[in-house]
């Protein structure tokens, strides 16, 4: 059976937790917060990434934005998400 891998290797997760601390700390947020949306979006990337080096950036990049958008919105993070990882490619 294959199991899908959200990372490749010990060193890329190590680093994509790091991006999630960091993340937090910029964003004002705990952790546990930031953690689930930049894994979702984490996954979408990883589907059609042939070069991994930057998905860093642009995950945090689209994270923030999405973070931003929802306390701007004043709308719920995970419920406007949900609809996007279920149907939409904004991601």
């Amino acid at each position: 059976m294959h199991r899908y891998r959200l990372y490749q290797n010990d060193a890329e997760e190590r680093q994509h937790h790091a991006a999630i601390s960091s993340l937090a700390e910029h964003l004002h947020h705990a952790e546990i917060g930031v953690r689930p949306l930049y894994e979702i979006v984490l996954a979408r990337f990883n589907r059609t990434a042939r070069i991994r080096d930057f998905l860093t950036v642009l995950v945090s990049r689209r994270v923030t934005g999405l973070m931003r958008m929802r306390m701007t919105e004043r709308a719920p993070l995970v419920s406007d998400f949900e609809g996007k990882r279920h149907g939409s490619s904004d991601l």
